[in-house]
């Protein structure tokens, strides 16, 4: 679980980020998901688009990312963009969560 200071470094980090992933009119999909975990394996941080002609809610997408991965993280949701974390499997590809593991509090 995040701290409310470390939430505030990933939005932070991910002002700078541009959409990876958009989920349009097909909704969401065991392939999707796998594409994402896949992101976020190599980023940790990612930022979605979920664009007008999708068929969900950014809550509930929310709802099924956290039953298709529960080790992600949502960090910010700001319109129809959601930001989210989860820390790398690899230790090469850790960067961000370096610095997240060092906010404490």
């Amino acid at each position: 679980m995040l701290t409310k200071k470390q939430i505030k470094y990933l939005k932070s980090q991910a002002q700078t980020l541009t959409p990876s992933l958009q989920i349009g009119k097909n909704g969401l999909s065991t392939n999707l998901f796998a594409q994402l975990a896949e992101q976020l394996e190599h980023q940790e941080l990612i930022k979605i688009s979920l664009l007008q002609t999708a068929p969900l809610t950014t809550k509930s997408f929310a709802m099924a990312l956290a039953k298709a991965l529960p080790q992600v993280n949502m960090v910010n949701q700001i319109g129809h963009t959601v930001v989210v974390y989860s820390q790398a499997s690899e230790s090469k590809h850790r960067t961000i969560s370096l610095k997240v593991d060092q906010i404490k509090g």
